[in-house]
């Protein structure tokens, strides 16, 4: 599970009844303005397949009792995907990449990285803010580049000439890098 701001992110405004871009347009600014100077936020949670929801909360306090990854590496991470050797990929929203993390179990890949680190980040001109990435049974990562230029989404009135920069280029394709997946299958395989 990914999430945007680390624990210790201070709050912004209640987003509750407004729509998502509403949301964005509250929660942006506050986002941006504590982040300058270069600090990030943002964290990977593994949840066990065995866990129960009882477990990772604390009755006391009512927070996770889950471990956050990645914080002050990744910036605002949003969509993961887990590739065929259990390892994660991260789509790195605000840090325009895709983080590479060790999975809990270690491959050839990661054996001397611990559950969690990050390996590496990917960037480049090609990666925008992306929102979403997917390891496919090739070892494809497809990549959802969803916003350019932030300020076009968030200002009443943008700048004219890059007023369509909003939204991403679309989908980006980084091939072959990641341990391919195996999608189950539903019953035999027919023609039609």
């Amino acid at each position: 599970m990914a999430c945007n701001t680390s624990p210790d992110f201070p709050s912004t405004t209640p987003t509750d009844g407004v729509s998502i871009i509403e949301g964005f347009a509250l929660g942006y600014p506050h986002l941006q303005q504590t982040l300058g100077h270069n600090r990030k936020t943002g964290s990977v949670f593994m949840i066990p397949f065995d866990a129960n929801p009882i477990d990772t909360i604390d009755k006391t306090s009512h927070t996770s009792d889950l471990t956050a990854f990645g914080d002050g590496e990744l910036n605002a991470p949003w969509g993961i995907s887990i590739d065929g050797n259990d390892d994660v990929w991260v789509a790195n929203f605000m840090g325009r990449g895709v983080s590479f993390m060790a999975g809990a179990s270690a491959s050839a890949r990661t054996e001397a990285f611990h559950t969690g680190d990050v390996v590496h980040t990917i960037h480049s001109g090609s990666i925008q803010m992306l929102t979403d990435v997917i390891v496919d049974q090739a070892g494809n990562l497809w990549c959802a580049n969803n916003w350019n230029l932030p300020q076009t989404v968030m200002q009443a009135k943008p700048d004219p000439a890059f007023s369509t920069w909003g939204g991403g280029s679309g989908v980006l394709v980084i091939y072959g890098i990641a341990k391919p997946i195996q999608v189950p299958l539903v019953g035999p395989v027919s023609g039609l």
